[in-house]
């Protein structure tokens, strides 16, 4: 069994829609086991039920994030928000951290994830979360939209190199304007994804739900592309790097 991939614990443990901007393409890959530790409470103290329960709950921080997410990019673009500006947004607006409740930190997290990654329930979860078990018709039901723009192959990687090019501004503004030391991590992972997903519903006129879906139906002939596999992993250096997860 294939441990579990960095962008698979960069989406879970931020409780966001990865694929909103090219992360995280839920791929389950080999990884070095994590060996962080540092919350206030002992990862050997969480149960299998409990990290089931924080996992359920990160779901439904999810689901929340969706809606905030669309409504922070709508902000974006109406009022032109700078990068600061739009931090400071996702700090007021961002759902409560389900980890923060359990006392645990991303590193925790991660620890949990590879102790119980060969329990099917956690497994399940996991897949359900970063959309493997959804088809693009049931992700559009789900939203409440029954059609969507479809995206080809082309257009996926040319979408997912412009969300990299904007990522890597983002970074450098981060390390030049932001002292890290007194950053919400959380807020700062999600004004990334805002921004970004602004500018791509900006350029190429879709949103992050058409982006996931095509995604979904694209699945096979993507797994084998390796200039988006190439990008992807770019990208998931640099949102590793924003939400201070150590890449693997």
């Amino acid at each position: 069994m294939e441990s579990l991939s960095t962008p698979v614990k960069i989406g879970i443990a931020a409780g966001l829609t990865i694929a909103a901007v090219g992360v995280g393409y839920y791929v389950v890959k080999n990884t070095k086991t994590s060996s962080r530790t540092g919350g206030k409470r002992s990862v050997d103290s969480i149960t299998k039920d409990q990290v089931i329960a924080i996992i359920d709950e990160i779901a439904s921080a999810q689901n929340k994030m969706k809606t905030i997410t669309q409504k922070a990019i709508s902000e974006v673009i109406a009022k032109n928000l700078s990068f600061e500006q739009t931090y400071e947004y996702c700090v007021k607006i961002q759902p409560a951290d389900p980890l923060a409740k359990y006392g645990l930190t991303t590193g925790d997290f991660d620890l949990l994830l590879d102790r119980e990654q060969h329990d099917h329930r956690v497994r399940e979860r996991l897949a359900k979360i970063m959309g493997m078990q959804e088809t693009a018709d049931e992700l559009a039901t789900a939203q409440g939209r029954s059609t969507r723009k479809s995206l080809d192959v082309k257009e996926l990687i040319a979408i997912h190199e412009f969300m990299l090019e904007h990522l890597r501004k983002i970074s450098d503004e981060v390390d030049q304007k932001l002292n890290r030391a007194g950053v919400d991590m959380r807020a700062l992972a999600v004004a990334a994804q805002v921004l970004v997903g602004a500018h791509v519903q900006q350029k190429f006129g879709v949103d992050t739900d058409d982006i996931e879906s095509s995604i979904i139906k694209h699945h096979d002939a993507l797994s084998k592309d390796v200039k988006f596999a190439t990008v992807n992993e770019e990208i998931q250096k640099l949102m590793a790097k924003l939400f201070d997860i150590q890449a693997m």
